[in-house]
């Protein structure tokens, strides 16, 4: 009898109750491996602790409130996926209707979630039952459901995180140190400015033209009075920001710089070593050149390592905003902030911080890499406050995003075309500013990564217009006035940029490279397909 006593008391021994806080961070977990590519696992520590933090304060106050914590890791359960899941479920139910009226909106969604969740806490309070059984099997489960992609994630890093180091500067052909870093005309003293302004996913004319009906002819005409020089046939020598902005920032080629790269890698992230240790830095500091940054949202762009690093005051990055959406706050908040209010807040630093660059007696080089007109589509024509209805695809893994999309391509192109123009208008207000309160010549790139094609090229199914669409991008220069002998021509790509510039202004001999493309797919950066150069179509 004593012995089966005990055996009660072990069976009815309280159990951890650990699922509510795994299943909070599994929508981290879920968001950061369909974007490892892309986010430092860094930003996820922030979201984790906010998360952990919520479902601790709604598991303190159930368990308070019933006095049994199986039942309030239940109800506490309940508030986890309906709060911080609540956007998968939306997508879940995106297209079903109900009346003719969609069910997914906020208007039904809500109310019809609080409904269930009185529900089944009701039904869960009044019972008799202990549910020790139901949390240990779902502290099993949401630990399984944690653990199995990460271990499988961690195991694919170890298998193919090949460390890449920073280019050599003395091994390019032209760029021997013998010219001492004096330009044969101009002394040290006058040596330019130089902005290189990357903007991400800004298309060419005649691709806003045909693939967008959207006429850039003004944007185009006001640069060119501004003595602009627009590659009017310019591609992007590769499909993503990674790639492109690593083979621009060391002038060459990435099958040049890192030739033993291994091409099944599906990972992009050790590519920030050759953009923070790139060659147009490192040569430049050489010859005095301050460098200047501007932090991005994403971390694997920034240059931390600069002379000046320009960061806004906290605002959540692409990541966290991201995450945020997939909660229920957005739905709660837009009538009062609209959507992506902190990436919208942190657009407008950006560029308030490249208009207050303090002077510098020292000539600068301004790297500022500007998340636009990519999406999210932060604003309308005018500065409004854009309401997308593509923006929810933002959370989604890259081949849904394709999948999901297609019914939403008006909405798309109608976004970005006004999006577009309210960025025109933003650059035209920064290149103004540069241009009147220089103290020494300025020199300014203005390029895309990549063009749009948002909708299409994240596959194998990707076709030749839409190829067309990624590769095709805005690429126009500045030089200073009189200085007309650096021969500009139509097609230049961004590899050559740099060559141009430091043998107009620091006398080197670079080769002008051979102007190609190099089309691949998010799921294989490294696999290039070589592609047509995209030039008009006749």
């Amino acid at each position: 009898m004593k012995k089966q006593i005990e055996s009660v008391s072990i069976r009815m021994k309280p159990k951890w109750v650990l699922y509510p806080f795994f299943f909070s961070l599994y929508p981290i977990v879920f968001l950061f491996l369909r974007n490892a590519n892309e986010v430092s696992w860094t930003e996820t520590f922030l979201p984790a602790g906010a998360m952990v933090s919520i479902a601790t304060f709604f598991f303190a106050a159930t368990f308070f409130l019933f006095k049994n914590s199986n039942k309030a890791g239940l109800i506490t359960c309940l508030l986890v996926v309906f709060f911080f899941h609540y956007g998968y479920l939306q997508y879940l139910l995106l297209d079903f209707k109900v009346a003719g009226q969609g069910i997914a909106s906020g208007r039904y969604l809500v109310p019809s979630l609080g409904a269930v969740f009185i529900f089944l806490s009701y039904r869960i309070i009044v019972s008799k039952r202990d549910f020790g059984v139901t949390t240990s099997f779902l502290n099993k489960l949401s630990l399984w459901l944690l653990l199995i992609p990460l271990a499988t994630f961690f195991l694919q890093q170890t298998k193919k995180n090949i460390p890449i180091e920073a280019p050599p500067l003395d091994n390019v052909p032209g760029l021997e140190e013998n010219f001492g870093g004096k330009s044969p005309s101009m002394d040290e003293k006058k040596l330019p400015d130089i902005y290189y302004i990357i903007l991400d996913g800004y298309a060419r004319a005649d691709i806003l033209k045909e693939r967008y009906q959207y006429d850039n002819g003004d944007f185009i005409d006001w640069l060119k009075r501004k003595g602009f020089y627009v590659a009017d046939q310019s591609c992007a020598n590769y499909a993503w920001t990674m790639l492109s902005v690593s083979s621009s920032l060391n002038f060459d080629y990435l099958q040049s710089i890192v030739p033993n790269i291994d091409l099944a890698l599906n990972d992009w992230n050790n590519l920030s070593t050759l953009i923070r240790g790139n060659r147009v830095v490192r040569f430049l500091k050489r010859r005095g050149y301050k460098f200047v940054t501007v932090a991005t949202s994403h971390l694997k762009l920034d240059v931390r390592g600069s002379d000046l690093f320009l960061r806004p005051r906290y605002y959540p990055g692409a990541f966290q905003t991201s995450l945020l959406e997939t909660t229920i706050f957005p739905t709660v908040a837009k009538k009062f902030l609209g959507w992506n209010v902190f990436l919208r807040q942190r657009f407008h630093s950006v560029f308030a911080q490249l208009l207050e660059i303090p002077k510098d007696p020292s000539p600068l080089f301004v790297y500022a890499h500007i998340m636009a007109p990519h999406f999210p589509f932060l604003f309308g024509q005018n500065g409004e406050i854009a309401c997308s209805k593509t923006d929810f695809l933002w959370n989604l893994p890259s081949p849904e995003k394709c999948k999901r999309s297609r019914p939403y391509v008006e909405d798309y192109i109608a976004d970005y075309r006004n999006y577009l123009g309210f960025v025109n208008g933003k650059i035209e207000e920064l290149i103004e500013t540069i241009l009147s309160r220089q103290q020494r010549s300025t020199v300014i790139i203005l390029q895309a990564d990549h063009g749009p094609a948002f909708l299409s090229s994240f596959d194998d199914s990707a076709s030749p217009d839409e190829i067309h669409e990624r590769m095709g991008i805005l690429n126009a220069c500045y030089f200073p006035q009189g200085d007309s002998d650096w021969q500009p021509y139509e097609t230049m790509t961004p590899v050559n940029t740099f060559r141009i510039v430091l043998n107009k202004y620091f006398g080197t001999k670079l080769e002008i490279l051979k102007d190609e493309s190099f089309f691949s797919t998010c799921a294989e950066p490294f696999q290039f397909t070589k592609t047509p150069r995209g030039l008009p179509r006749k």
